[in-house]
């Protein structure tokens, strides 16, 4: 069985409506086990809770949820009569009461001139294109049972009213991490990727931000300076859809993403005072590369592995060296500058975990030939490592 946590707290209507003493299950086996477990969607980041209560609750609930459905789908326009009503309601009901699904439904629905705005898109949702049942078929197990057509079209038809800007920021998410990304991260990134100038790269970063809060596929962070993106597994799936549709737009983007990050994570490095302000930034570095394949992700795994050294988590730090000194040998070969000062961090990690025999080992094995070797023969960093192991091997053997 999963954790279970009761949930006590009651919100008004917003994007996150925890309902009284619901009984949260992460373990959805449970619900083989115990009859006495039901479900119903609420709007805690369009997540499905399976909730514990006697029959009499479980209609109040339901009724609950309808209400809040209602509420959300029409917070930015209202129906004009009975009939929109209760079409909204309909509306409502079709998407499954899916949070996500109603506030990018609530978005679309401000600029529909139809007659009957609910009632179109209503029907617009009955007749599914191709693109939506392929990706309803993908989300089936993240979505509501007998709702993910009317959903998945939902998400398409938000998607594809982004301006180029927007659908660029989503190519961007699709590569980062799930956490909030700062507006001062995209702008850095688009103005490296097209070579803009700073004022060009804000002007297409508001624009992108812009887009996608209006679509309702991104919040506001805690950060003034951020932007979450909805992460449901199936926004999510959409984001990274973006990387299929022009993987070579993709790419572009990923490789600006790697200077930019590792410009900002070395830089912070030598001072401890910016540590906290690149914490995003060192969150997204981790999974944009995660094991290094070119020289410029090695100098970025390096700068994150940098920056756990100096913080003190040594056996991070660890890990991500000798990633980096991996791909420094087999690529650069094992006398290389590069991979001299990869093996010294690598040493210096293990010393400071208390695992010297270890370090020791990595050090004769990988650098006792520079004792060799006439110090005019080496350049200047390679002439500074080879006095520190010079002194690390007298000073311990």
């Amino acid at each position: 069985m999963g954790r279970v946590h009761d949930l006590t707290e009651c919100r008004g209507v917003g994007k996150s409506v925890w309902y009284a003493k619901i009984r949260v299950v992460e373990d959805l086996e449970e619900l083989k086990t115990d009859p006495e477990l039901y479900v119903f969607p609420t709007q805690q980041s369009g997540v499905l809770h399976h909730c514990q209560a006697s029959t009499e609750v479980m209609r109040a609930r339901e009724n609950d949820c309808a209400h809040e459905a209602y509420q959300l789908l029409t917070s930015r326009r209202v129906p004009s009569d009975g009939e929109e009503e209760n079409q909204a309601r309909q509306l409502a009901a079709d998407l499954g009461y899916h949070a996500l699904a109603l506030d990018l439904t609530a978005s679309a629905l401000v600029s529909s001139v139809a007659t009957n705005p609910f009632g179109d898109f209503r029907a617009k949702l009955a007749r599914p294109d191709k693109d939506a049942l392929v990706l309803a078929e993908k989300l089936a197990d993240a979505l509501p049972n007998g709702h993910e057509k009317s959903i998945a079209q939902t998400m398409l038809r938000s998607l594809r009213g982004l301006g180029a800007e927007g659908q660029d920021f989503l190519r961007l998410v699709s590569l980062l991490a799930v956490a909030p990304i700062p507006a001062s991260l995209a702008t850095a990134v688009f103005q490296e990727a097209d070579k803009l100038s700073r004022e060009d790269a804000e002007d297409w970063a508001s624009l992108a931000l812009q887009q996608v809060t209006s679509a309702s596929l991104a919040d506001p962070g805690e950060k003034r300076d951020a932007r979450t993106v909805h992460t449901s597994p199936s926004c999510r799936g959409q984001c990274a859809s973006k990387k299929k549709d022009s993987p070579e737009r993709t790419e572009v983007l990923r490789t600006a993403a790697i200077v930019v990050l590792r410009a900002a994570i070395a830089t912070a490095a030598e001072d401890p005072r910016l540590y906290r302000q690149v914490e995003l930034q060192v969150t997204h570095a981790r999974q944009v590369v995660p094991i290094p394949a070119t020289a410029h992700e090695a100098d970025l795994v390096a700068s994150v592995a940098r920056y756990d050294y100096e913080r003190g988590a040594y056996a991070s730090a660890q890990t991500l060296y000798e990633r980096e000194l991996d791909f420094r040998s087999r690529v650069l070969g094992p006398e290389h500058p590069a991979t001299s000062t990869s093996v010294w961090n690598v040493f210096r990690t293990l010393r400071d975990l208390g695992e010297l025999a270890a370090g020791l080992a990595v050090l004769k094995r990988d650098l006792l030939w520079l004792l060799d070797r006439d110090a005019a023969s080496l350049g200047a960093d390679q002439r500074t490592v080879r006095q520190y192991v010079a002194k690390a091997i007298k000073k311990n053997v």
